[in-house]
């Protein structure tokens, strides 16, 4: 194996990530609300929780689909991307 020195100052930035984990009714989705820019890619079936809000989002009910959703999401100008919820989504 050849060393590659690097430097912390060519670190790239590249987002934060975060997973919400709690019991149902905790405020796991409303939290969704306080992202910058989101999409909602949802396996839940349902979006009462945040239908005070304007936030988009796109149902998936098949692996296909949870791809093709998340291949829109990155190319987007969408600053976060929210799975709802990683449980339901393990089991399509």
């Amino acid at each position: 194996m050849a060393i590659q020195l690097k430097s912390t100052k060519q670190a790239a930035h590249n987002g934060v990530k975060i997973l919400g984990y709690g019991r149902a009714g905790v405020g796991k989705t409303t939290l969704i609300r306080t992202l910058p820019k989101p999409l909602i890619i949802s396996a839940e079936g349902g979006m009462l929780s945040l239908a005070d809000s304007d936030i988009h989002y796109i149902e998936v009910s098949s692996v296909e689909e949870l791809q093709e959703a998340y291949t829109y999401a990155l190319e987007s100008d969408f600053e976060s991307i929210a799975v709802d919820s990683i449980s339901e989504i393990a089991e399509v």
